[in-house]
């Protein structure tokens, strides 16, 4: 049940054929795999899972039918953002000449 919902989903969300390309790339995997995914016959692992989840910006319990909501929480983004959004939030723009905190620069995953 689970892995028809997440193939159904999986098929809205990748609808043009570049964006399946786009994303066997990003997984680091063959069209196969992808087209396995779609079709039902082959689940994800879960490192897949989130890493299919982020490329399409959602959340992955939404892929599992576990959620109705289909986006990430911006509060969630924040909390989870890399290094470099924090860098880009914090200089503003690229013609900005201010130094980075070097608080700034590092990992915030705990």
């Amino acid at each position: 049940m689970i892995l028809s919902i997440f193939s159904e989903r999986l098929r809205k969300l990748t609808n043009a054929k570049r964006k399946k390309i786009e994303l066997a790339h990003y997984l680091d995997v063959g069209d196969s795999a992808i087209q396995g995914y779609l079709s039902g016959r082959n689940e994800p692992s879960y490192e897949k899972l989130v890493k299919i989840a982020t490329f399409l910006n959602v959340d992955p319990r939404y892929l599992l039918g576990i959620a109705e909501r289909r986006v990430v929480h911006e509060r969630s983004r924040r909390r989870h953002g890399s290094r470099s959004s924090k860098v880009a939030s914090y200089l503003g723009n690229d013609n900005d000449s201010r130094t980075v905190p070097s608080n700034l620069l590092k990992s915030t995953h705990r």
